[in-house]
């Protein structure tokens, strides 16, 4: 499974009604994977739509959010604990993200270098636009 952050999704809705849709065609080679999105992700997406019913329509593509659960809580903690013993703490929706993959055991699909070196954090790189 591929969760997408919100960095992804944010550039794909950018891209709607465009010629040139490179991320697009980069998510295309992903078809045959399960692409999955969090509660967070969406979150930060329709905080940047003023029609968050278009919004939503157009997030269900990627199935029902995954939610943050108690698990996902308790990997949050460990992740930022861990990182911040080593002074790289992480923006708090990154930590989000990252703490739901890893309990999904999903590959977090984003272009933000901060996420590099998260332990049990399987990451697939998408271009940067």
């Amino acid at each position: 499974m591929l969760l997408l952050d919100s960095t992804l999704l944010i550039g794909l809705r950018k891209e709607l009604g465009k010629a040139h849709q490179p991320l697009h065609r980069w998510l295309a080679c992903y078809r045959s994977e399960r692409l999955a999105h969090s509660v967070v992700a969406r979150g930060e997406v329709l905080e940047g739509e003023a029609d968050t019913r278009a919004a939503h329509a157009w997030l269900n593509q990627f199935g029902r959010p995954l939610p943050v659960t108690a698990q996902t809580a308790t990997i949050m903690a460990q992740t930022q604990r861990a990182r911040q013993l080593k002074g790289k703490r992480m923006g708090e929706n990154d930590a989000w993200h990252a703490a739901t993959a890893i309990e999904q055991g999903a590959s977090l699909v984003t272009h933000e270098k901060s996420f590099a070196g998260t332990p049990r954090l399987s990451v697939t790189w998408h271009p940067r636009l």
